[in-house]
Protein backbone atom coordinates (compact mmCIF):
# COMPACT_ATOMS: atom_id res chain seq x y z
CA UNK A 1 0.00 0.00 0.00
CA UNK A 2 1.70 3.36 -1.03
CA UNK A 3 0.85 6.23 1.14
CA UNK A 4 0.70 8.35 -2.15
CA UNK A 5 -2.90 7.53 -3.34
CA UNK A 6 -5.17 10.11 -3.30
CA UNK A 7 -9.46 9.72 -2.83
CA UNK A 8 -11.02 10.02 -5.84
CA UNK A 9 -14.75 11.51 -6.05
CA UNK A 10 -17.24 11.35 -8.98
CA UNK A 11 -19.54 13.75 -9.43
CA UNK A 12 -22.92 13.69 -12.21
CA UNK A 13 -24.12 17.13 -11.71
CA UNK A 14 -21.15 19.56 -12.08
CA UNK A 15 -22.16 20.06 -15.34
CA UNK A 16 -25.99 20.59 -14.64
CA UNK A 17 -25.06 23.53 -12.52
CA UNK A 18 -22.27 25.16 -14.60
CA UNK A 19 -24.22 24.83 -17.33
CA UNK A 20 -27.41 26.69 -15.58
CA UNK A 21 -24.88 29.33 -14.65
CA UNK A 22 -23.62 29.98 -18.17
CA UNK A 23 -27.92 30.59 -18.90
CA UNK A 24 -28.20 33.19 -15.98
CA UNK A 25 -27.26 37.12 -17.65
CA UNK A 26 -23.23 37.51 -18.94
CA UNK A 27 -23.29 39.94 -15.83
CA UNK A 28 -23.20 37.16 -13.40
CA UNK A 29 -20.37 35.03 -13.71
CA UNK A 30 -20.37 31.32 -13.48
CA UNK A 31 -16.95 30.92 -12.10
CA UNK A 32 -16.34 33.72 -9.82
CA UNK A 33 -12.86 33.02 -8.04
CA UNK A 34 -11.24 32.23 -11.40
CA UNK A 35 -9.59 34.86 -13.07
CA UNK A 36 -10.29 35.67 -16.73
CA UNK A 37 -7.80 33.27 -19.15
CA UNK A 38 -7.76 30.20 -21.56
CA UNK A 39 -7.98 27.82 -18.58
CA UNK A 40 -11.44 29.14 -17.36
CA UNK A 41 -12.82 29.72 -20.91
CA UNK A 42 -11.77 26.24 -22.17
CA UNK A 43 -14.24 25.15 -18.92
CA UNK A 44 -17.19 27.55 -19.88
CA UNK A 45 -16.69 26.50 -23.33
CA UNK A 46 -16.98 22.43 -22.67
CA UNK A 47 -19.95 22.78 -20.39
CA UNK A 48 -21.78 24.62 -22.88
CA UNK A 49 -21.58 22.43 -25.95
CA UNK A 50 -21.84 19.14 -23.88
CA UNK A 51 -25.27 21.13 -22.42
CA UNK A 52 -26.66 22.57 -25.00
CA UNK A 53 -29.44 20.50 -26.71
CA UNK A 54 -29.46 20.54 -30.59
CA UNK A 55 -25.17 20.71 -30.06
CA UNK A 56 -23.23 17.75 -31.72
CA UNK A 57 -21.20 17.70 -28.58
CA UNK A 58 -24.73 17.37 -26.61
CA UNK A 59 -24.34 14.78 -23.53
CA UNK A 60 -27.79 13.67 -21.59
CA UNK A 61 -27.69 14.59 -18.42
CA UNK A 62 -27.34 10.86 -16.73
CA UNK A 63 -23.81 10.57 -18.98
CA UNK A 64 -22.40 13.93 -17.96
CA UNK A 65 -20.07 12.63 -15.18
CA UNK A 66 -16.70 14.29 -14.50
CA UNK A 67 -13.43 12.37 -12.45
CA UNK A 68 -12.00 14.92 -9.81
CA UNK A 69 -8.76 14.11 -7.78
CA UNK A 70 -8.64 15.15 -4.45
CA UNK A 71 -5.68 15.95 -2.59
CA UNK A 72 -4.26 18.57 -4.35
CA UNK A 73 -7.21 19.18 -6.90
CA UNK A 74 -9.85 20.10 -4.45
CA UNK A 75 -7.85 20.41 -1.57
CA UNK A 76 -4.64 21.21 -0.31
CA UNK A 77 -1.58 18.45 0.02
CA UNK A 78 1.17 19.78 1.48
CA UNK A 79 3.62 18.77 3.32
CA UNK A 80 1.76 15.51 3.48
CA UNK A 81 -1.62 14.23 2.65
CA UNK A 82 -4.18 14.46 5.31
CA UNK A 83 -4.86 11.25 5.85
CA UNK A 84 -1.58 10.93 6.82
CA UNK A 85 -1.77 13.81 9.38
CA UNK A 86 -4.57 12.32 11.17
CA UNK A 87 -3.22 9.14 11.44
CA UNK A 88 0.15 10.66 13.10
CA UNK A 89 -2.18 12.86 15.59
CA UNK A 90 -3.70 9.96 16.34
CA UNK A 91 -0.48 7.51 17.31
CA UNK A 92 0.58 10.54 19.40
CA UNK A 93 -2.92 10.10 21.15
CA UNK A 94 -3.04 6.70 21.45
CA UNK A 95 1.02 6.22 22.55
CA UNK A 96 0.04 6.25 26.42
CA UNK A 97 -1.70 2.72 25.55
CA UNK A 98 1.16 1.52 24.11
CA UNK A 99 4.47 2.01 26.31
CA UNK A 100 6.46 -0.28 23.98
CA UNK A 101 6.28 2.37 21.12
CA UNK A 102 9.27 4.21 23.00
CA UNK A 103 11.42 1.72 22.28
CA UNK A 104 10.16 1.10 18.32
CA UNK A 105 10.26 2.55 14.95
CA UNK A 106 8.69 4.34 13.30
CA UNK A 107 6.80 5.40 16.66
CA UNK A 108 9.94 6.27 19.19
CA UNK A 109 10.57 8.75 16.53
CA UNK A 110 7.12 10.11 16.06
CA UNK A 111 6.98 10.34 19.85
CA UNK A 112 10.03 12.62 19.97
CA UNK A 113 8.61 15.07 17.50
CA UNK A 114 10.65 13.85 14.26
CA UNK A 115 8.18 13.19 12.08
CA UNK A 116 11.10 13.14 8.86
CA UNK A 117 12.70 9.83 10.77
CA UNK A 118 9.46 8.25 11.25
CA UNK A 119 8.12 9.00 7.65
CA UNK A 120 11.99 7.78 6.66
CA UNK A 121 11.34 4.26 7.25
CA UNK A 122 9.21 3.31 3.94
CA UNK A 123 6.04 2.30 3.39
CA UNK A 124 6.00 -0.85 5.60
CA UNK A 125 6.51 1.77 8.44
CA UNK A 126 3.27 4.37 7.17
CA UNK A 127 1.35 0.95 6.92
CA UNK A 128 2.19 0.09 10.29
CA UNK A 129 1.21 3.60 11.79
CA UNK A 130 -2.05 3.43 9.56
CA UNK A 131 -2.80 0.22 10.97
CA UNK A 132 -2.14 1.00 14.53
CA UNK A 133 -4.28 4.04 14.35
CA UNK A 134 -7.76 2.91 12.42
CA UNK A 135 -7.79 -0.64 13.71
CA UNK A 136 -10.14 -1.59 16.68
CA UNK A 137 -12.78 1.04 16.00
CA UNK A 138 -16.28 0.09 14.81
CA UNK A 139 -17.33 2.37 11.63
CA UNK A 140 -19.26 3.98 13.79
CA UNK A 141 -16.69 4.90 16.16
CA UNK A 142 -14.21 5.65 13.37
CA UNK A 143 -16.43 8.32 11.84
CA UNK A 144 -16.69 10.02 14.87
CA UNK A 145 -13.23 10.19 15.66
CA UNK A 146 -12.47 11.63 12.18
CA UNK A 147 -15.10 14.14 12.80
CA UNK A 148 -13.74 15.29 16.46
CA UNK A 149 -10.11 15.50 14.48
CA UNK A 150 -11.30 17.67 11.62
CA UNK A 151 -13.24 19.83 13.78
CA UNK A 152 -10.05 20.60 16.32
CA UNK A 153 -6.71 20.24 14.35
CA UNK A 154 -5.43 22.69 12.62
CA UNK A 155 -2.61 22.38 9.47
CA UNK A 156 0.99 22.11 11.11
CA UNK A 157 2.72 25.11 9.31
CA UNK A 158 -0.19 28.02 7.96
CA UNK A 159 -2.72 26.95 11.70
CA UNK A 160 -5.83 27.20 9.07
CA UNK A 161 -8.40 24.30 9.82
CA UNK A 162 -8.53 21.29 7.40
CA UNK A 163 -12.21 22.09 6.88
CA UNK A 164 -11.40 25.12 5.24
CA UNK A 165 -8.37 24.28 3.20
CA UNK A 166 -10.79 23.10 0.55
CA UNK A 167 -10.26 25.48 -2.88
CA UNK A 168 -12.77 27.63 -3.68
CA UNK A 169 -12.45 27.68 -7.38
CA UNK A 170 -13.44 24.05 -7.60
CA UNK A 171 -16.46 23.94 -4.62
CA UNK A 172 -19.22 23.65 -7.44
CA UNK A 173 -20.95 20.67 -6.16
CA UNK A 174 -19.84 19.21 -2.93
CA UNK A 175 -18.74 15.41 -4.31
CA UNK A 176 -19.28 11.78 -2.99
CA UNK A 177 -15.98 10.00 -1.79
CA UNK A 178 -16.27 6.67 -3.70
CA UNK A 179 -13.60 4.87 -3.21
CA UNK A 180 -9.39 5.31 -2.77
CA UNK A 181 -6.99 4.72 -5.76
CA UNK A 182 -3.90 5.92 -7.52
CA UNK A 183 -2.44 5.91 -10.99
CA UNK A 184 -3.62 2.96 -13.13
CA UNK A 185 -6.08 1.43 -10.43
CA UNK A 186 -7.98 4.95 -11.24
CA UNK A 187 -9.56 3.83 -14.28
CA UNK A 188 -10.33 1.03 -13.43
CA UNK A 189 -11.84 1.92 -9.94
CA UNK A 190 -13.95 4.14 -11.84
CA UNK A 191 -15.23 1.48 -14.23
CA UNK A 192 -16.09 -1.20 -11.83
CA UNK A 193 -18.29 1.66 -9.52
CA UNK A 194 -20.20 3.53 -13.01
CA UNK A 195 -20.00 1.29 -15.68
CA UNK A 196 -19.15 4.61 -17.50
CA UNK A 197 -16.00 6.27 -19.57
CA UNK A 198 -16.34 10.41 -17.97
CA UNK A 199 -16.39 13.11 -20.42
CA UNK A 200 -13.67 14.59 -17.75
CA UNK A 201 -11.41 13.95 -15.42
CA UNK A 202 -9.50 16.89 -13.18
CA UNK A 203 -5.81 16.36 -11.04
CA UNK A 204 -2.98 17.63 -10.29
CA UNK A 205 -0.46 15.17 -10.69
CA UNK A 206 1.55 11.73 -12.00
CA UNK A 207 -0.66 9.80 -9.92
CA UNK A 208 -3.83 11.23 -12.11
CA UNK A 209 -2.63 10.38 -15.39
CA UNK A 210 -4.36 7.58 -16.17
CA UNK A 211 -7.44 8.76 -15.16
CA UNK A 212 -6.88 11.67 -18.08
CA UNK A 213 -5.80 8.96 -20.20
CA UNK A 214 -8.77 6.89 -20.39
CA UNK A 215 -11.05 10.00 -19.79
CA UNK A 216 -10.13 11.87 -22.64
CA UNK A 217 -9.57 8.80 -25.35
CA UNK A 218 -13.45 8.68 -25.07
CA UNK A 219 -15.58 9.13 -28.55
CA UNK A 220 -17.70 12.35 -28.52
CA UNK A 221 -16.58 15.36 -26.69
CA UNK A 222 -13.98 15.45 -24.05
CA UNK A 223 -12.35 17.84 -21.22
CA UNK A 224 -9.05 16.97 -19.06
CA UNK A 225 -7.60 19.45 -16.68
CA UNK A 226 -4.17 19.50 -14.19
CA UNK A 227 -3.64 22.01 -11.41
CA UNK A 228 -0.70 22.92 -11.50
CA UNK A 229 0.18 24.65 -7.67
CA UNK A 230 2.40 27.49 -9.08
CA UNK A 231 1.39 30.02 -6.17
CA UNK A 232 4.52 29.76 -3.35
CA UNK A 233 2.73 33.20 -1.65
CA UNK A 234 -1.13 31.89 -1.26
CA UNK A 235 -0.18 28.28 -0.97
CA UNK A 236 2.69 25.93 -2.43
CA UNK A 237 4.73 25.97 -5.50
CA UNK A 238 5.59 22.35 -6.76
CA UNK A 239 6.09 19.91 -9.54
CA UNK A 240 8.53 17.60 -10.45
CA UNK A 241 10.95 17.47 -7.56
CA UNK A 242 7.91 17.18 -5.31
CA UNK A 243 7.27 13.90 -2.81
CA UNK A 244 3.88 15.11 -2.62
CA UNK A 245 1.60 15.50 -5.90
CA UNK A 246 4.39 15.12 -8.25
CA UNK A 247 3.79 16.15 -11.64
CA UNK A 248 6.26 15.63 -14.52
CA UNK A 249 5.19 13.02 -16.95
CA UNK A 250 1.02 14.59 -16.67
CA UNK A 251 2.09 18.00 -17.61
CA UNK A 252 4.18 16.53 -20.57
CA UNK A 253 1.17 14.72 -21.51
CA UNK A 254 -0.96 17.83 -21.42
CA UNK A 255 0.56 19.99 -23.66
CA UNK A 256 1.03 17.18 -26.19
CA UNK A 257 -2.95 16.03 -25.85
CA UNK A 258 -4.09 19.63 -25.62
CA UNK A 259 -5.48 18.87 -21.86
CA UNK A 260 -6.67 22.49 -19.86
CA UNK A 261 -3.52 23.26 -17.48
CA UNK A 262 -4.50 26.04 -14.29
CA UNK A 263 -1.98 27.92 -13.29
CA UNK A 264 -2.99 28.28 -9.87
CA UNK A 265 -1.11 31.59 -9.23
CA UNK A 266 -2.75 33.40 -12.47
CA UNK A 267 -5.96 31.85 -13.17
CA UNK A 268 -7.36 31.64 -9.19
CA UNK A 269 -8.59 35.18 -7.64
CA UNK A 270 -8.86 33.06 -4.27
CA UNK A 271 -7.74 29.71 -2.85
CA UNK A 272 -9.51 29.32 -0.03
CA UNK A 273 -13.06 29.93 1.10
CA UNK A 274 -12.05 32.60 3.85
CA UNK A 275 -10.16 34.56 1.18
CA UNK A 276 -13.29 35.64 -0.23
CA UNK A 277 -14.00 37.50 3.12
Amino acid sequence: MKMQRALLCLVTLVFTVLHVGLAIAQATDPLPSWNDGNAKRSIAAFVEKVATPGSPDFVPPAERIATFDNDGTLWAEKPVYFQLLFALDRAKELAPRHPEWKDKEPFASLLKGDVKSALGHGDEALLEIVMSTHAGMTTIEFEKTVKDWIATARHPEIRRPYAEMVYQPVLVRLPEVNFVDDKEGKPVGINSHIGRRPVAAFGNSDGDLQMLQWTTAGQGARFGLLVHHTDGEREWAYDEDSSVGRLDKALTEAEIKGWTVVDMKRDWKVIYPSDKK
